[in-house]
């Protein structure tokens, strides 16, 4: 079978000479014109996917099954997903704030509590923090 086109290593357009043919730019492809028609037909038919469930959702005619089904529909437009993302601190380790020991906090709140602020017999000190992490 016979090779097509130019040698191996020749251009099969000389240099200088300006690209011809194919697309012109800004001409839509077949996507595009079928995504402007749709919305032309939405737009004629007076009613958007999203209006039509909103409609549905808010009938009070219709069963709760379907007005259900509508809203989980619409919601997607209107919700969008929450994306997971990792959280990384980036606070300097001498401005962040020491972990506390939750046990010993609690108690130190319920002592305040139950004396109310006064002195009380028993001494109250704050739980031993850890500059480390």
């Amino acid at each position: 079978m016979a090779k097509r086109g130019p040698p191996k290593g020749q251009g099969g357009r000389p240099k200088g000479l300006p690209k011809s043919g194919g697309r012109k730019p800004g001409s839509p492809n077949k996507t595009t014109i079928a995504v402007k028609q749709a919305i032309e037909l939405a737009k004629e038919g007076g009613k958007l996917p999203l209006t039509y469930f909103l409609e549905i959702m808010r009938d009070p005619k219709k069963p709760v099954e379907r007005r259900d089904w509508a809203a989980a529909q619409a919601a997607p437009y209107i919700h969008p997903r929450l994306q997971a993302i990792a959280y990384e601190d980036r606070t300097p380790v001498e401005n962040r704030s020491a972990p506390i020991d939750m046990l010993q906090f609690a108690r130190m709140i319920a002592l305040v509590l139950r004396f109310g602020g006064q002195e009380s017999e028993r001494d109250v000190t704050p739980p031993q923090i850890s500059a480390s992490r």
